[in-house]
């Protein structure tokens, strides 16, 4: 910053400092974003034959972990109030996979030995964006759709036994969180976002047998699968330049 004397009538006078430039948020962009997601995911399963007594259920609870990384697409509109409104889509491969830890009961027959998997394929959203701009920094929250491929295998297995399942379906839910933007320059900024992801669960056939040879059929069903996902990233905005600044003399 600087300052300027300007000379009226021989008389000299000082104006205010000069401000840097407060970025303007108005225009489209487009990013990549870099993240971890965890959280829990819950799986049962219940078999039953003809013959009378032969039943098999179990269920599961899972810690799950993994890498996100993908793309981002938005709009963001800045208000004359420095409120800011957007939407923005994404579409992010995931890695987020919950496995093993179950517990398997088996009337008449002893305990089963098993092993499960469901992981988040890939997973997208929808989402509005309502942020605060303060200089360089724009703070948001933001919620909205959000949808996804689920990925559902698991084996039991005993010595007189085997039990499996597997399905594979896209699902619908919601996503929330918040985050900031942070302008390097007057196109260029960077992120670092929290993001609550939800799907609705999945569910499928499941068979088996067991000794003497006793066919069993019935249903498996993942509870809803869920990730809190911390993510960081870069977007390039095209538009609109920043906001030119005012100087106010005295």
């Amino acid at each position: 910053r600087h300052t300027r004397y300007i000379s009226v009538t021989g008389v000299q006078t000082c104006a205010l400092p000069i401000s840097k430039p407060l970025p303007r948020w108005t225009g489209f962009y487009l990013g990549f974003t870099r993240g971890f997601g965890g959280g829990v995911l819950d799986s049962g399963m219940g078999l039953i034959s003809a013959t009378p007594g032969v039943t098999v259920g179990g269920n599961s609870t899972n810690r799950a972990s993994g890498f996100t990384a993908g793309g981002v697409a938005g709009y963001n509109y800045q208000l004359p109030n420095y409120f800011v409104l957007g939407a923005e889509t994404d579409a992010q491969w995931s890695g987020v996979t919950a496995q093993n830890g179950s517990n398997v009961l088996e009337s008449g027959y002893g305990g089963v030995s098993n092993n499960d998997r469901t992981t988040l394929e890939w997973f997208g959203t929808s989402r509005a964006r309502l942020g605060f701009a303060q200089r360089e920094m724009l703070a948001y929250i933001t919620g909205g759709v959000a949808y996804g491929q689920i990925n559902h295998w698991a084996m039991q297995g005993q010595g007189g036994g085997l039990f499996g399942n597997g399905a594979s379906y896209m699902r619908a839910g919601w996503a929330a969180g918040a985050g900031a933007d942070y302008a390097m320059t007057s196109d260029l900024s960077l992120r670092a976002e929290y993001l609550y992801v939800s799907l609705a669960g999945i569910s499928g056939v499941s068979t088996g047998v067991v000794t003497p040879n006793v066919p069993l059929i019935g249903q498996f069903s993942t509870g809803s699968v869920s990730s809190n996902i911390m993510r960081v990233g870069v977007n390039w905005k095209f538009g609109q330049a920043e906001e030119p600044s005012t100087t106010a003399e005295k």
